[in-house]
């Protein structure tokens, strides 16, 4: 939509001035694209910072940032790359906001603000491998990392590629909807495997894998069982070779 107004504030500007908003899907390190070519190669490119309200003025630096005929792409995008609203503008005063409008501009347009379009992205946690005891409770937890902690979010837990209803043992918790949280009580043996959680929303999914592992409840004991038998089989052994002993000697004796 082009919202076309006279910038009666500035009166150095006379001509009406355009100002514009593109939908871009950001994603979590992927290159983030940003097209202003119809404002021409004059175009420059401006970051804002949410956290502050600052707005600074993106330059090529042939590492990370990189222009040409008027599109500005961002290498390899992290969390404040995406966090960031971004805008462009010609010296005419034409202005393209990508997704949203800054509210720094908001007076510029009628325009309503639109939800920062992100593919959703999950924190990556070293230890994946959990370990627990049959009877015992636990819960495995997955925690958003990139993305707008809203109800289009949507969690999902599946056990070996089988989604898991909450129900019974089963209990699936949502805090704020920056993490999710499949709590599992009375662990069973079956209960070990792959688990998979998955958050998606309108524009795209992530997941991560945790590996549950159930021991039995007498695994503890193993090692003392396991000595406790070597000593039973030695004590067996040399039992049976007194016995034998004992039973030679009195043949021997009976014998002379």
């Amino acid at each position: 939509m082009i919202a076309l107004i006279f910038l009666n504030l500035f009166p150095s500007i006379t001509n009406a001035v355009q100002i514009m908003d593109l939908d871009v899907i950001f994603k979590y390190k992927n290159d983030l694209v940003l097209n202003c070519s119809q404002f021409g190669e004059n175009s420059t490119f401006y970051r804002r910072d949410k956290n502050d309200l600052s707005v600074t003025s993106i330059s090529p630096d042939g590492s990370k940032y990189f222009f040409e005929n008027g599109v500005l792409t961002i290498k390899n995008s992290k969390k404040f790359d995406i966090n960031s609203e971004y805008f462009c503008n010609n010296t005419k005063g034409d202005h393209l906001f990508f997704n949203k409008l800054s509210i720094f501009f908001k007076f510029l347009s009628k325009q309503s603000f639109k939800k920062i379009l992100v593919v959703p992205h999950l924190y990556y946690v070293d230890s994946m491998i959990l370990t627990s005891t049959e009877g015992k409770n636990i819960d495995l937890n997955c925690y958003l990392l990139i993305g707008i902690p809203n109800k289009t979010l949507n969690w999902t837990w599946k056990l070996d590629d089988v989604k898991i209803e909450p129900g019974g043992r089963f209990i699936l918790n949502e805090i704020e909807q920056e993490r999710s949280t499949l709590s599992i009580s009375d662990l069973k043996i079956d209960d070990s495997g792959l688990y998979t959680c998955r958050v998606s929303n309108e524009y795209g999914s992530h997941e991560r894998n945790i590996t549950l592992r159930v021991k039995n409840r007498l695994a503890p004991l193993w090692p003392f069982l396991g000595t406790f038998g070597q000593l039973l089989i030695l004590t067996l052994i040399i039992g049976s070779y007194e016995i034998f002993k004992r039973k030679y000697s009195n043949n021997q004796e009976l014998l002379e």
